[in-house]
């Protein structure tokens, strides 16, 4: 059947869009622009192949509207359709194989608003859509097609691509792009446009005589069994599809209402945790401050450090006093070392006494210390082997003429008195941690006892320019706020940041995007089912419709039957038993029938 012009130009549009689109993403990645920035800063473009694969599917639909019974083009087109289905069965099969094709050098991943998107490589999921656009095209204008079970499959198979890229536009405009609870984006927006674009031109080619039959109302198709083109007029049409729109708009409207008021509850949620974290810092280390202030107020602790050899005074019933006062304070409080430094920043005593000094100040320490006037916290940093070290110093001066006499040290171990209760996190859930990190140089040091790949030394060091790592994002800025990015496993995460004043510390409450959108993808799907149940009730509440429709027209139509046959009846009886002859004629004034009286004349 020939094709109308308007269809062949509608399908011919839609496929230059799908190749539009493919071309766009090949100019962009050859030039590094990865990003469609028109379709906002989240938006990303699809894999290299996936926009070369597009451009060829797109070439063959191209050729068979404007040439459809040439033989060259005809070849080209299996070609191209043979080379396409090796190319996509390769990206589909390639993870089983753990072959390394050529244009895996684009491969990098990237969080978007809500998933992971693996730039450069084309996922299965999207192999296998494009498998059902080359298994639509084989069955269509090929030797395949002459089968009518391989029409029927390519049928589906159209019908099927359509839906998931329709479905894939629709989740991008509530959202919520497919897979993002599980931390992998099926579909980018570009490609899901895309697609739409591929399928809608291979069903207009297939079925849009059909379609335009139904839209127009056609008379030759007045005797149709059922009268259907008689109910589906152009105003029904358009009347069914505005209410669709409106139930369907209404929907997608409350679904991202949904999503916005769960998604500002999230980040509600890890700021209340994150500021109660930064509480129970701040009085946590006003307290050990408070302890170092209270140790540097040993009786004889000044007396002890000012002698020209204190090492000599250790048998001195002052000096037994001094270390039995700062052991007890040590062990009252479980601080894992005191040291006593004389104003030449040189250890004079460690307690529990005797025990070993690894000289482990931070560069930097001695002016810091020798110009302060009030207790301090230094910064973290190692010890001899993984051990991270806090130090709280109090520093002690002359009553009289204010000069620094040296300094009181008091070590802490954070496993023991601060990690415990950071580490606690407020909520049900099994991702939620509370970070507690700080930048050293180009790294970010992580001070809690975190576990990854089953090692579990302290702390845990990643590069600060590791690729959207969201404690290296908060660590850079240096602002209180939401961050998104991707954990210490690299698993996509939402986080709160807020930087501990006085201290290089930025606390994070953060928790797995596949853990904090469980109840956020429930809600969704229960929504989408409920949409889903309305437009079945109205294709129902139609279809009912329509079925009253045509059994009231069927009840006329027999009724004005009824009543032509009994006319006809009682004229014919009026016309056998008239007293005068009665002849009919036809337009040739041939005699079409006569009563009785006309035949015995």
């Amino acid at each position: 059947m020939k094709m109308r012009l308007s269809i062949r130009i509608s399908a011919l549009v839609a496929a230059l869009i799908s190749s539009g689109v493919g071309a766009f993403t090949l100019v962009a990645w050859i030039l590094g622009r990865w990003k469609l920035a028109p379709l906002g800063e989240n938006s990303l473009f699809m894999a290299p192949i996936h926009g070369l694969l597009l451009i060829t599917l797109s070439g063959v639909l191209v050729a068979r509207l404007l040439w459809p019974a040439s033989r060259l083009i005809n070849l080209g087109k299996c070609t191209a359709l043979s080379l396409t289905t090796c190319l996509t069965l390769a990206e589909l099969l390639r993870s089983q194989w753990a072959v390394r094709l050529h244009w895996d050098s684009w491969h990098f991943g990237l969080t978007s608003e809500f998933a992971v998107a693996f730039l450069g490589r084309m996922n299965p999921f999207t192999s296998v859509v494009l498998l059902l656009a080359v298994l639509s095209l084989w069955t269509q204008g090929t030797w395949f097609a002459r089968f009518l079970p391989l029409r029927q499959v390519g049928a589906l198979a159209t019908a099927a691509g359509l839906l998931i890229g329709a479905v894939g536009v629709l989740a991008h405009a509530t959202g919520t792009p497919l897979g993002y609870q599980s931390g992998d984006m099926l579909l980018t927006l570009p490609a899901a446009l895309a697609l739409t674009a591929l399928f809608t031109s291979l069903i207009l080619i297939d079925h849009g005589n059909q379609l335009r039959r139904l839209w127009q109302h056609d008379e030759r198709s007045q005797d149709v069994p059922g009268q259907l083109t008689r109910f589906f007029t152009p105003s029904t049409i358009l009347a069914l599809t505005g209410l669709v729109i409106a139930i369907g708009g209404a929907g997608i409207y409350y679904l991202r209402n949904v999503q916005t008021e769960f998604r500002e509850g999230i980040d509600e949620r890890l700021h209340a945790i994150a500021s109660l974290k930064v509480e129970q810092i701040a009085a946590w280390q006003h307290e050990r401050l408070a302890d170092a202030a209270v140790a540097a107020t040993a009786p004889n602790l000044a007396e002890f450090l000012a002698q020209p050899d204190p090492a000599s005074e250790s048998q001195s019933p002052r000096w037994v006093s001094l270390n039995n006062y700062l052991e007890t304070l040590r062990a009252t409080y479980d601080y894992r070392q005191i040291v006593l430094i004389n104003r030449k920043l040189e250890v004079v005593a460690t307690f529990p006494f005797g025990t070993f000094w690894d000289h482990s100040l931070p560069v930097g320490a001695q002016t810091e210390i020798s110009q302060a006037t009030e207790p301090i916290t230094m910064e973290l940093h190692h010890g001899r082997g993984a051990d991270l070290h806090l130090d709280l110093i109090s520093p002690l001066r002359n009553q009289r003429d204010g000069n620094f006499e040296g300094a009181i040290l008091l070590r802490v171990d954070m496993n023991k008195l601060l990690l415990p209760f950071l580490e606690k996190w407020p909520a049900s859930g099994t991702t939620g941690k509370t970070l507690l990190v700080q930048r050293d140089g180009d790294a970010v040091i992580f001070v809690n006892h975190l576990h990854q790949d089953g090692d579990s030394d302290l702390p845990l060091r990643l590069p600060l320019s590791s690729p959207n790592l969201l404690s290296a994002k908060a660590l850079t800025k240096k602002i209180e706020g939401v961050y998104e990015g991707n954990n210490y496993r690299g698993a996509p995460a939402l986080g709160y940041a807020i930087p501990i004043r006085g201290t290089a510390w930025t606390i994070i409450a953060e928790i797995e995007r596949a853990e904090a959108f469980v109840p956020a993808a429930e809600k969704s799907r229960q929504i989408l089912i409920a949409l889903a149940l309305i437009l079945i009730l109205v294709g129902v509440f139609v279809r009912s419709w329509w079925h009253q429709t045509q059994q009231r027209s069927t009840q006329r139509q027999l009724a004005a039957e009824r009543s032509a046959h009994a006319a006809s009846k009682r004229l014919s009886l009026v016309m056998r038993h008239a007293n005068d002859a009665i002849l009919l004629f036809d337009d040739t004034l041939h005699i079409v029938e006569a009563n009785d009286t006309a035949i015995a004349l």
